[in-house]
């Protein structure tokens, strides 16, 4: 688990209480409070969705990027950096990234509170960029 501070401690368990056979895994704010939730989808047997109730004081920032005129609507392949007083935080739009799973197109950033954000870079699919 993330200690907050840059590194990563042990953890003793996740409980998740699951024996199912699972599949793929996606992530996104099913919920909409700001922190990412896990689905898997498994062998034989329905969906699992397991909602984050773990994280601690901050804020997210969800991006729902577009490019008009374009046929990559989604702007799949863009990448964004955002750059905070504790450091850079990096994500790209895809569609999938593993096996038997799908993305949202949207890019989810956790903040910490009272990080002071720098500033936003989009690196649009063709190589423009965009700064805020």
């Amino acid at each position: 688990r993330n200690d907050g501070r840059g590194q990563f401690l042990p953890a003793a368990e996740w409980m998740l209480g699951s024996t199912r056979s699972g599949r793929s895994m996606s992530m996104a704010d099913f919920d909409g409070d700001g922190d990412l939730d896990i689905v898997v989808n498994n062998l034989n047997s329905p969906a699992q969705l397991f909602e984050n109730r773990l994280c601690a004081a901050g804020t997210a920032l969800t991006l729902d990027l577009r490019w008009p005129g374009s046929a990559n609507s989604f702007a799949l392949g863009a990448v964004v950096t955002l750059e905070t007083d504790r450091g850079t935080l990096v994500r790209d739009v895809r569609a999938v990234s593993g096996y038997l799973s799908g993305d949202a197109t949207q890019l989810h950033f956790g903040i910490p509170a009272g990080a002071v954000l720098e500033e936003l870079a989009v690196r649009w699919p063709d190589g423009a960029t965009s700064v805020v």
